[in-house]
């Protein structure tokens, strides 16, 4: 339904959601439990895990970093 649920702790945030997983022409109902840790000014750790009726489905880890915007990245 397009809503989350999500708690701030220092650097942390934990949220919650479900999410239709389309697979082959069907949609699959799962609940995405994701954490991300902000480790610097540019980096941000995410795991998260997915589950259906409770059982763990999978889990994965991304790491996203800022990067400097293209017309910075040209001048150097």
């Amino acid at each position: 339904d397009g809503r989350a649920v999500g708690v701030l702790e220092g650097p942390a945030l934990r949220w919650r959601y479900q999410f239709n997983l389309d697979i082959g022409s069907r949609k699959i109902k799962v609940s995405f439990d994701d954490l991300m840790v902000q480790q610097s000014a540019t980096v941000v750790l995410n795991r998260a895990k997915v589950r259906k009726f409770g059982i763990l489905l999978g889990e994965l880890f991304i790491t996203f970093q800022r990067t400097p915007p293209l017309a910075a990245q040209a001048a150097e």
